[in-house]
């Protein structure tokens, strides 16, 4: 069943609302940011979760909360958070124009809830806000083992513009 963002008061559909996330919201997103961390896992090698690195992310995530050029957003379907969007304003000017740009950290839908259009009204919303501040570029990463999370930002009229490497070293 597609969600939907707004619903006729006789229709069954779940009805989506996104509102902006504050600190006090942070025991409703770590499950899912611990959830996606578990999924990049599964992808890339390189991803390793350890007590440390769910310290790191909590920490993370309780910091960004508080960023006033930062903004999380929560989905919900009727009062189920199903999904949730983070991003910032970058200071760092990879832009010929000078102009800010922004910087989606992380999107995460449940999957129960996936390719019902939960993930595109939560970009959307993260969209409005840099649309607010002037973002003229804006950057999302994803793995490359990643086809669907690749699928979804080229949908979303994203485009490669680099290649990262990375590379393994073993001790000898």
């Amino acid at each position: 069943m597609r969600a939907k963002r707004e619903t006729k008061k006789n229709d069954s559909a779940p009805v989506l609302r996104i509102r902006r996330a504050k600190p006090s919201d942070f025991e409703t997103i770590i499950p899912m940011a611990f959830a996606l961390q578990a999924y990049e896992a599964s992808v890339e090698e390189a991803v390793q979760i350890t007590e440390k690195t769910k310290k790191d992310l909590e920490k993370f995530i309780r910091k960004n909360l508080k960023r006033k050029d930062a903004r999380f957003f929560i989905a919900y379907l009727g009062k189920d958070p199903v999904g949730y969007v983070s991003g910032w304003l970058s200071k760092s000017n990879i832009t010929a124009t000078g102009k800010a740009y922004g910087f989606i950290c992380d999107l995460f839908v449940l999957e129960p809830y996936q390719r019902q259009g939960v993930g595109k009204e939560l970009v959307a919303e993260l969209m409005r806000w840099f649309d607010g501040n002037g973002v003229e570029y804006i950057e999302a990463y994803t793995y490359v083992t990643n086809p669907p999370g690749r699928r979804f930002w080229e949908k979303e009229g994203f485009g490669e513009n680099m290649i990262r490497y990375l590379m393994k070293r073993t001790k000898e």
